[in-house]
């Protein structure tokens, strides 16, 4: 009997930590978006001592999910990103992101593609 209560009690500390951490997963997508700005990090010695690169964009999709919203760089891939986004403001052309909406803000972008 000791037996049968522990395997039911092993059962269920799983079954809570599996559906504890759902969660804990990121929902990354990827979304073509337009520039609206960018602006680099100023490497805390800004006003507000932001070191994160910036970036507004704005969904491509007819049902957009964000408009205007920000989103920062990559830990590590801050200067490649900008350049990136500089490259698609001044050419006219979109960007797709891979990022999760729902992280906190501003959302960081874990890859940034130009669009032809």
């Amino acid at each position: 009997m000791k037996t049968k209560k522990m395997v039911v009690m092993v059962l269920a500390a799983v079954l809570v930590v599996a559906f504890a951490a759902t969660g804990a997963f990121a929902a990354f997508a990827w979304y073509d978006a337009t520039v609206t700005a960018s602006a680099p990090g100023y490497g805390g010695a800004g006003p507000s001592g932001a070191t994160d690169t910036i970036f507004v964009l704005t969904h491509s999709a007819t049902t957009k999910l964000f408009t205007n919203k920000q989103f920062k760089a990559w830990t590590g891939r801050q200067k490649e990103m900008l350049a990136v986004a500089l490259t698609a403001m001044a050419n006219g052309k979109k960007l797709r992101v891979y990022v999760d909406l729902a992280a906190a803000a501003p959302p960081p972008i874990q890859i940034m593609m130009l669009l032809p």
